[in-house]
């Protein structure tokens, strides 16, 4: 069978499926262990099986003279350096169409979680807090402006949601889209507009900390923050300042700069809700994932 390599553990149902039908080796993250494989079963390998924490880089790419494909079971390509990839002819695959509904439906849970307070509200109970005192009110979202930075496949359904809640919807990205919302050219320009960011757009270099402390402070001390794209596109350090300071008022976080380690400021701040990278994972769609990857492989590889 046509031998893989794969540099994320892959889930349940994929890793099984996969299996059917190619020969998978888990490579290890680090030490002799990993260079003894990629010395023994490298100049073999024909396809790379990765994710969001799978780094493809040049080192790994000149160990492996036969690879002609990658598979990325993430919508975020970001790990991989595209145009090493591109330079060898390496064909590129990722994840993205599985992932709009289910990342953008976390979105949304953020951002109601931010406006009600649910976690804080949950604590309240659970304390047995409610027989000496109400909680205090949340927010409405009808008739707060959003603006989405990046609005690709996940983008464009986090629109839909915030449009259905009630919602002004503008966005900002490299180009304007055939859509029906306002297209903002200038992010400084979208966060004095908006009263609530939400990122969806790409990791890597070009969108490294573009959500800067300029940005939060043109968002402003009512603003709300919510990041279901990826930790490198805030500068983590100026959030936690915002937040601290009241530069900007409530943040929902799905992702970290240095996951699965998360700054302890952020734990101890209130009105922040914090989740473990949960955007793309959902029972429904990790089966769909499972196959679409297996598609990809299959129909590279003709079998």
């Amino acid at each position: 069978m046509i031998e893989l390599l794969a540099l994320i553990k892959i889930p349940s149902p994929a890793a099984e499926r996969i299996a059917e039908h190619f020969t998978v080796h888990q490579l290890p993250e680090e030490g002799e262990a990993r260079s003894a494989m990629l010395a023994e079963v490298g100049p073999r390998i024909r396809g790379i099986v990765t994710g969001s924490r799978g780094y493809v880089r040049e080192e790994l790419l000149e160990q492996l003279p036969a690879l002609d494909i990658i598979a990325c079971y993430t919508a975020g390509v970001d790990p991989i350096d595209v145009e090493a990839v591109k330079r060898r002819g390496i064909a590129l695959f990722n994840n993205s169409a599985a992932l709009n509904d289910t990342v953008a439906d976390l979105a949304l849970a953020l951002l109601l979680g931010i406006a009600r307070d649910i976690t804080g509200a949950d604590a309240h109970v659970r304390a047995n807090l409610w027989p000496e005192r109400r909680y205090r009110p949340g927010n409405l979202l009808r008739g707060r402006k959003v603006g989405i930075v990046g609005l690709g496949g996940i983008g464009l359904q986090i629109a839909h949601r915030c449009a259905a809640f009630g919602m002004e919807v503008a966005y900002y990205g490299p180009r304007p889209k055939d859509v029906d919302y306002r297209y903002e050219a200038d992010l400084l320009e979208l966060a004095k507009w908006s009263d609530t960011l939400m990122l969806s757009c790409p990791g890597g270099p070009e969108t490294q900390n573009i959500i800067n402390a300029d940005v939060l402070a043109a968002l402003g001390p009512g603003g709300w923050l919510v990041n279901v794209a990826r930790g490198s596109v805030v500068d983590e350090a100026a959030l936690i300042a915002a937040l601290q300071n009241g530069t900007i008022e409530r943040a929902g976080l799905d992702v970290f700069a240095d996951e699965p380690r998360v700054p302890a400021e952020l734990m101890q701040l209130d009105r922040v809700v914090l989740s473990p990278h949960q955007g793309s994972s959902s029972v429904e769609v990790l089966p769909l994932r499972a196959e679409i990857i297996l598609g990809q492989l299959r129909d590279h590889f003709g079998n």
